[in-house]
This record gives structure tokens, C-alpha cells and sequence, in this order.
């Protein structure tokens, strides 16, 4: 199935390489084939064509974060969130939300990671690890185990294979990776 979207995606691209949604969509599929240079390409002629696009904002703001760019990708995140607070399909800013965490915890801005964290209604497993993360990052004393935030979503979330997980974040930084990986050994598991 994906090969065939991505497939369709290629034709499209060549068919017209001005068309902004294409653009738009081929970020995304670079970014999830770990592919960081090409989805940021995608992204900015998306953005160049569209620049008051949320969906463009968001994920031209998403991979900017994750390449290293992130008072850029943070300031197109917060135009998303300030233009579409509620995404088409959803009924909560969560998802707005949940970009900000990452550009946040990118930056390794643990107070305003927690604070963003903090209005997701629901916590999926990357932002909550990111939560976990900064709340240790910013008080080495904590006892998470104590914190309602890992209390609320422990049993969701313990389960999980956390490398593998940690993979589907598509960071590029294999150092925060690795950071990642040993706290949810020494956090969760």
C-alpha cells in the first residue's frame, strides 16, 4: 500500500513539480524514510508556494526542528497553531501541541517542552517520554514514578519496545536517541 501512495506521489511531483500539496505530502513521506535533507527540500518549496498554509507550516516547522533549525521550525509551529488551532479531522489542539513538544525538547527547552506537554489532552507515547524527559532534565530528583503524568499513562506505555518506538520519532540526532533509549531503560523499564 505505501509503495503504492508513494508511487502516486513521484507521478504527481513529476507532473507538476509547482503543486504545493504534492510538496507538502512529499516532506512527510521523506521525513518517515529518514530521508531529513530531502522532506526539509520538499518543505521549503511547499512553504515558498503556500507560506500561510498550517498544514505546510507544521510540517515544514517539524523537520526544520529536527534538522537543527529549530527557532525557524519553532516560529512556523506556533504560526500553525496561532492559524489552525484545531487541525481539519480533529477536535483538540493536540496535535499542534504535540509539534511544539518536539521542536521544544529539540531544543532542549525542558520548561517550555513541559509547559506545551502539559495541554495535550492526550499524551501519545513521543511526547510523553519527552515530558518525562525534561521533567528529570530540570529537577534530577524527581521520582517519576511518582509523577502523575507517568502514573496516568504508565500502563499504556510500559509495554511499548521502547528502541523501536524511539526509531519512529525520525530524530536524526543519534546522540538524543541514544539519550532516549537509556532513560526509558532506566525510566520505564
Amino acid at each position: 500500500m505505501m509503495k503504492m501512495i508513494f508511487h502516486h506521489i513521484e507521478k504527481s511531483l513529476e507532473h507538476d513539480e509547482n503543486d504545493f500539496e504534492v510538496r507538502r505530502i512529499s516532506s512527510a513521506i521523506s521525513l518517515m524514510q529518514k530521508k531529513y535533507e530531502e522532506s526539509e527540500e520538499h518543505g521549503k518549496i511547499a512553504y515558498s508556494m503556500n507560506p500561510n498554509d498550517p498544514r505546510v507550516l507544521a510540517v515544514y516547522g517539524e523537520i526544520l526542528v529536527r534538522n537543527k533549525k529549530i527557532d525557524q521550525g519553532l516560529e512556523l509551529l506556533h504560526k500553525a497553531l496561532e492559524l489552525d488551532p484545531i487541525p481539519a479531522g480533529q477536535k483538540t489542539s493536540d496535535n499542534r501541541y504535540r509539534d511544539l513538544v518536539l521542536g521544544y525538547f529539540c531544543k532542549k527547552d525542558y520548561d517550555v517542552c513541559i509547559t506545551q506537554a502539559q495541554k495535550i489532552k492526550e499524551l501519545e507515547p513521543r511526547s510523553w517520554v519527552f515530558l518525562l524527559f525534561s521533567l528529570k532534565e530540570k529537577d534530577n530528583e524527581i521520582n517519576l514514578k511518582e509523577n502523575e503524568y507517568f502514573v496516568n499513562k504508565y500502563d499504556d506505555y510500559s509495554k511499548l519496545d521502547w528502541k523501536e518506538t524511539i526509531k519512529g520519532f525520525h530524530l536524526p540526532d543519534e546522540e538524543m536517541n541514544k539519550n532516549l533509549e537509556n532513560f526509558t531503560n532506566q525510566v520505564i523499564n
